[in-house]
């Protein structure tokens, strides 16, 4: 199965050759480190590939590996669902649409094998990925776990602050198109303060109704450069909005970042079934 990239020059297609494999392992390696603890080896890669999982690459013209996307499928609440574990692309490749490029290749295939929905995590304090998320791809947030993996050393932007994780669910039959949010009179922020114009965690307003927003920082490697001490407030402040709100009934729709301003955040409504 085989399907032609959105970027040019580049081939998007199923693995199958041992040493296609043996570069997955090496692109793991060199994007998570050596000692990364959800390393996927060849063998588990090959099984996957052979029960219903996906495991697939972006190659260029010279047939050299760019990134891959790796997931197994199975059953979740009931119905049949696909996780996908990983997505990885070579640095000097990032930012050029291919791992939008190789999701849709995953899309397209569960789609050819009978499988509507797709579940993933990511950090909700990383906003280029929920940017890449909510915006690009239209997913729901199903879940907000606390310590997903742990409190071992998974990355650079782990150790410290822990592994919380949104639960991402894509339904490949009817993904959602996003609008760009503006901060306007309509939503109120509710864990948020200022010093000098700079974002800041503080006191959560747990009571407001109507749209609210849970705002993040611009990017959450450069506060934790900056103060790890700040970076952990910022998991434990947002940790505790998406608690509250989440748990009231209330569902994240969008993510936004603010031109003039650089601040990001999430908007949250309340669910028509609350």
């Amino acid at each position: 199965m085989k399907q032609e990239s959105e970027t040019s020059g580049v081939e998007i297609r199923d693995l199958s050759a041992s040493d296609e494999y043996n570069a997955c392992a090496l692109l793991q390696e060199a994007t998570w480190g050596a000692n990364f603890p959800e390393f996927a080896t060849t063998g588990i890669l090959k099984i996957t590939q052979k029960i219903g999982g996906i495991v697939a690459g972006a190659f260029d013209e010279s047939g050299d590996l760019l990134g891959f996307v790796f997931g197994i499928s199975g059953v979740r609440n009931g119905s049949q669902g696909h996780w996908s574990h990983m997505l990885a692309v070579v640095p000097e490749r990032r930012d050029t649409g291919l791992g939008r490029a190789l999701k849709k290749y995953q899309r397209k295939r569960l789609l050819e094998l009978g499988i509507p929905m797709m579940y993933w995590t990511f950090d909700p304090l990383v906003a280029r990925n929920a940017h890449f998320n909510i915006n690009n791809l239209g997913v729901s947030i199903d879940q907000y776990v606390k310590s997903m993996y742990g409190d071992g050393y998974r990355g650079k932007l782990d150790s410290g602050i822990g592994t919380d994780r949104f639960i991402a669910r894509w339904d490949l039959e009817n993904a959602r198109s996003q609008a760009r949010l503006k901060i306007n009179g309509d939503v109120k922020t509710v864990n948020s303060t200022f010093a000098e114009g700079i974002p800041l965690p503080g006191d959560i307003e747990n009571s407001a109704e109507g749209d609210v927003i849970i705002e993040i920082p611009e990017d959450i490697l450069i506060v934790k450069h900056q103060s790890a001490m700040r970076a952990k407030e910022w998991r434990v402040n947002t940790r505790e909005a998406f608690e509250i709100y989440l748990g009231r009934g209330y569902d994240v729709v969008e993510f936004g970042r603010d031109a003039g301003s650089g601040r990001c955040f999430y908007r949250l409504e309340l669910g028509s079934d609350s």
